[in-house]
């Protein structure tokens, strides 16, 4: 009799769908952490920029999106055997084999308009928004108002807070400068920087100003000397936590 060779079996993986639009520092400590469970479940870790449903094979036991595909659904409906994991901020309930971990930008921004106030002197919060992001703006102020109330300084001048300057986000460096010029009549001690506004240049201009800078991501050198707080959401750290349900199969969370 002829002798067949005996097909060698796939190595059991963990895939990491990471976009070119993604966070770099999300994408970073993911493929760490995934690297790290991974390695302690005896799975191999593949990292890729996209993934189309034939791409999900038997041998794929999770698979985690660093941002929820429009045909997750659909994905994972071909692929039963597979645990997903999503990054989202859609309010969206999961089928059996997928889990979601919630993006709530509008808490951080909360957190960045508290952690503001909590810092400035007699409240002088101010803030360069993007007019792209209003749910953002509004839960921004309600931090800075949880804390302070009615946020009135008590010495001169006697100026309510935030003061706040709403630009389109692709605003470019010198309207950013006026805005800020603007809100800073008011007298500014402590200044959130919106991603859209947070450019070398507009960063070297506040950095020669007589204010704190606080923002969502790490600054450039421009922005050092003022740079007080980053502040971000940690949606890796939760992978952690539900890792020993997905490789027992149990998603839907």
């Amino acid at each position: 009799p002829v002798v067949q060779p005996t097909p060698t079996l796939a190595v059991s993986q963990v895939l990491l769908v990471s976009p070119p639009q993604a966070d770099p520092a999300l994408a970073t400590s993911a493929e760490e952490l995934l690297r790290e469970l991974a390695g302690s479940a005896e799975l191999e870790l593949v990292v890729r920029q996209e993934a189309f449903q034939n791409d999900i094979t038997p041998n794929i036991k999770v698979a985690v999106f660093l941002d929820q595909p429009d045909n997750l659904g659909s994905i994972a409906a071909a692929a039963p055997n597979t645990q997903f994991v999503a990054i989202s901020d859609q309010d969206w309930s999961p089928p059996e084999n997928v889990s979601i971990i919630r993006k709530r930008e509008d808490h951080t921004a909360f957190m960045a308009g508290y952690l503001a106030t909590v810092l400035a002197p007699n409240y002088r919060v101010g803030a360069l928004l993007s007019a792209e992001n209003p749910l953002f703006n509004q839960a921004f102020i309600n931090g800075v108002y949880y804390f302070c109330g009615l946020c009135r300084a008590a010495v001169f001048p006697f100026s309510a807070y935030p003061s706040v300057a709403v630009l389109p986000g692709a605003s470019g460096a010198f309207e950013w400068q006026n805005a800020f010029n603007e809100a800073n009549t008011l007298k500014v001690n402590v200044l959130f920087v919106a991603p859209e506004a947070a450019t070398p240049e507009v960063l070297a201009y506040l950095s020669g100003m007589d204010v704190a800078l606080i923002g969502l991501q790490p600054p450039p050198e421009e922005g050092r000397p003022r740079w007080s707080a980053t502040l971000y959401s940690d949606s890796i750290a939760p992978m952690r936590d539900i890792w020993e349900d997905l490789l027992a199969g149990r998603g839907g969370q």
